[in-house]
């Protein structure tokens, strides 16, 4: 077990350790070796002013809530160091990959929209678009500093390093595949300029909760409570497989759960939950990384199977297929080993 301080002071020269303001709720607790992990370098200065500001979503109130994030921790200390990854369409992770260095490009960087945003090549629609999030990134503190400003890559952070399917099956975590079917395994350092939330930073400042990586329990606990509608998630609006019918539903059997005298079922509930591949898919936690180099990676992942992946991937198989040995190659030339998910 490793344990750093719920506290957002920043350590003497911006290293991860022990503050001087500590607030109300307890340490966190955190997979066996994440906590050596952000003790071993500096921290970012984002992440220690996301530290400084974050205050835990569980309402101390509510006795569900309150046991559900006591067994979420539960789960966190006993399960593997999270998966820290970037998902990306092939046709891009292939051409990344095939220049062998530098950073992950952001809107920023680009002089025009990407080839899944046309419709942005309208004069102005573009430029308005990166001033936009420049705003956003900025008023959420995730914007980067210094050479990493305009910088940050939006992944996620996953506990599970397998997921069950629909069909079953167990296999190895594709990471949050609507966003791309490749998905680069970062380097665990590179949670030392990372910051998390539950939502979608597209969300807003007034939504979306940033909180540095050592509040892995209360970010989950607040995805968890969101998608049981114990706090009402502006995505769940609309009628949907994941929506307020089903949110409803598995809001009565979790309750029913805590409220029995032993958490046995409550605790099975909860990690079936965070290993499905449904609540991977939609229910993910966002990570927030300044700047990612492609030295950073550490493994490549596709996901082959069929109707996975972002609509726009999902109907084009065949391309999918073509561009795997390009994919292959550009792996094995950075001494990357390529997972295949079928």
């Amino acid at each position: 077990m490793s344990t750093i301080p719920a506290t957002g002071a920043a350590p003497d020269r911006g290293r991860a350790g022990p503050g001087a303001a500590q607030r109300s709720h307890p340490r966190p607790v955190l997979p066996a070796g994440m906590g050596s992990v952000l003790g071993e370098g500096r921290l970012d200065p984002e992440v220690i002013q996301a530290a400084r500001r974050f205050r835990s979503p569980v309402p101390h109130h509510q006795q569900d809530a309150r046991r559900a994030a006591q067994l979420i921790g539960r789960i966190i200390e006993q399960g593997p160091m999270p998966l820290l990854m970037v998902n990306r369409p092939v046709h891009d992770a292939v051409e990344l990959l095939e220049r062998q260095a530098g950073r992950l490009p952001t809107i920023f960087d680009a002089t025009g929209p990407p080839r899944s945003m046309h419709a942005m090549d309208a004069a102005g629609a573009w430029d308005g678009f990166r001033e936009r999030r420049r705003t956003r990134e900025q008023a959420l503190g995730v914007h980067g500093s210094g050479d990493r400003a305009g910088h940050t890559i939006y992944g996620s952070l996953q506990l599970s390093h397998e997921v069950g399917g629909s069909d079953g099956r167990v296999r190895p975590n594709p990471g949050a595949v609507r966003y791309g079917r490749v998905s680069f395994e970062l380097d665990p350092a590179v949670l030392r300029r990372t910051t998390i939330s539950a939502v979608d930073s597209g969300a807003g400042p007034r939504i979306a909760r940033i909180a540095p990586p050592w509040e892995l329990r209360e970010v989950i606990a607040e995805r968890v409570m969101r998608s049981h509608g114990w706090i009402r998630d502006p995505n769940l609006s609309k009628p949907s497989p994941w929506g307020k019918a089903a949110q409803g539903e598995r809001s009565r059997e979790l309750r029913s759960l805590l409220r029995e005298p032993s958490p046995a079922a409550a605790e099975a509930y909860l990690r079936a939950h965070l290993r499905d591949d449904t609540w991977i898919g939609r229910w993910y936690v966002e990570s927030q990384v300044r700047g990612v180099d492609v030295s950073d990676i550490r493994g490549v992942r596709i996901d082959l199977r069929p109707g996975s992946g972002g609509v726009r991937e999902a109907t084009h198989g065949a391309a999918l297929v073509a561009a795997e040995p390009r994919l292959a190659a550009a792996a094995e030339a950075l001494g990357l080993r390529l997972l295949r998910i079928r």
